[in-house]
């Protein structure tokens, strides 16, 4: 079975500025996905092509978008959000949840890789079943955040976003989510409803919980969702 997703490549200045690090350039030189920086357009076309077939995965496994259906069928309005860097590469069509984490491609194999750059087509991925027992293969390794190359295999909290609400740390072995909305404001600048924003706020921290709870226990291992606004 054969798969379409479109391929978000990040730009290498916008690159630069994610967190958390912990990239092995040494090891993406030495397979050929990088010649000075892991921001160069090899490397960074491998990150899109595995964040893609990763968010379908996940939709698979988990049903992210089915989170988003709660927000988008909600009595109250959850605007798109626009001021988050990963609204426009983790949505994947979704208006406020993203996938957050970064992913260290250079981990694959040399194999793993020529897999998924032959799968692009222009600027879309054809995502097949082998590329989706490579992604549940490997993705704990993809997303693992070392920060010292001696880790030992013992998790450790870091500090994911220090604009998050509510939580910005997260296990340097979790799947981090992003949910983020824009509050509705007037032509002045001020809330709309400041009541139904608060009520708005509630509901987004009950649903990030519920989306840790059961995503965690589908999955196995840590699961943190972060809360911007």
């Amino acid at each position: 079975m054969e798969r379409i997703s479109v391929v978000y490549t990040v730009e290498p200045s916008a690159a630069e500025k994610l967190y958390p690090m912990g990239y092995n350039t040494e090891l993406a030189k030495k397979k050929g996905l990088a010649e000075n920086s892991v921001y160069e357009e090899r490397y960074l076309l491998l990150q899109a092509c595995y964040r893609a077939a990763f968010n379908c995965f996940l939709n698979e496994r988990v049903g992210i978008d089915r989170y988003q259906e709660r927000l988008d069928s909600n009595e109250y309005v959850f605007p798109k959000c626009k001021h988050t860097a990963y609204a426009a590469f983790g949505a994947f069509g979704r208006n406020n949840i993203f996938l957050r984490n970064t992913l260290f491609v250079e981990r694959l194999s040399e194999k793993e890789i020529d897999r998924f750059l032959n799968a692009v087509r222009d600027d879309s991925l054809v995502i097949t079943d082998d590329l989706l027992n490579i992604v549940e293969e490997t993705w704990k390794s993809v997303i693992l955040v070392k920060l010292d190359e001696s880790y030992d295999d013992t998790p450790y909290e870091i500090v994911y976003d220090e604009f998050g609400v509510n939580r910005i740390m997260a296990y340097n072995d979790a799947l981090v989510l992003e949910i983020a909305y824009d509050p509705e404001l007037d032509a002045e600048g001020e809330l709309v409803n400041p009541e139904n924003e608060r009520k708005k706020y509630e509901f987004i921290l009950s649903l990030a919980e519920q989306m840790e709870s059961e995503i965690s226990e589908a999955l196995g291992g840590h699961v943190a969702v972060i809360v911007r606004r």
